[in-house]
């Protein structure tokens, strides 16, 4: 008994003073920033927790919104043997490589796995996701891993909106006194508000001085009926109720 409680506290001692493994993971900027269409920047992608090495990968990478920039090239590392990616620029393809070598190892950290070159084509924002495809072990197990999503700004506007915060820039609002000016041009000519003084009077019915107005023939005859004196529907039914219980009463008196 004593040597089976011996063993449970070495066993809970171990598992104490033994640091948790790390679950293996893509990792990337948070942001790539270019000033403007025509510039690029590189990204480097890499593979935190590897704890069974690394014996080769295979990643997508995709652009999205298309049109805000393209991948141009991919660096890979000293490790990767046979190396092979997808045609490019463009805003979709894949990279890989092999570790023939058994270069990458566990306890080395991060695993460097490529440098991705991104050229801007327009002011805009974009994200590039890095899906993997396949990311096996040198025990030819595979690694389950999510996919890495690295937001890509591009223009002076999104830069400034980096550095301040949320909140509209100058130059995003710059447009709106723009339209204030252009606005109040009309309202300084006096032309414009006759025209639209006399479009109102002509075409108002009320105002109107035409002795022959478009009114049909049957409102016509209705105005009248209606300005004349005299019962109306509801005035006409109590009316006749009143008549039916005084002709009740004479008959009751006569019985």
């Amino acid at each position: 008994m004593r040597t089976f409680t011996a063993i449970l506290c070495v066993v809970a001692l171990a598992s104490l003073t033994c640091p948790a493994l790390a679950s293996p993971a893509l990792g990337g900027p948070d942001l790539l920033s270019l000033p403007a269409g025509g510039s690029t920047a590189d990204l480097t992608i890499t593979l935190d927790g590897v704890t069974a090495g690394l014996s080769g990968y295979n990643l997508s990478l995709t652009l999205n919104p298309t049109g805000i920039a393209e991948i141009v090239a991919v660096g890979y590392p000293d490790w990767g043997n046979m190396p092979m990616n997808g045609t490019m620029p463009t805003a979709n393809t894949w990279i890989q490589a092999v570790d023939l070598g058994m270069k990458s190892e566990p306890g080395d950290g991060p695993v460097f796995l490529a440098t991705i070159t991104i050229r801007a084509l327009t002011d805009g924002k974009a994200v590039l996701t890095v899906t993997p495809g396949i990311v096996d072990d040198d025990l030819g197990e595979r690694y389950t891993l999510n996919p890495l999503q690295v937001p890509v700004w591009i223009g002076a506007g999104n830069a400034a909106t980096i550095e301040t915060g949320d909140g509209p820039t100058e130059r995003e609002v710059s447009p709106s006194p723009t339209v204030e000016v252009i606005s109040e041009k009309p309202s300084s000519s006096p032309l414009p508000p006759t025209s639209e003084t006399t479009e109102i009077v002509t075409t108002s019915p009320s105002q109107s001085s035409s002795p022959s107005p478009p009114t049909p023939a049957d409102e016509q005859t209705t105005t009248p009926a209606e300005a004349t004196p005299g019962f109306d529907w509801g005035t006409s039914c109590l009316a006749g109720l009143a008549l039916c219980a005084l002709l009740l009463l004479k008959m009751k008196r006569g019985e």
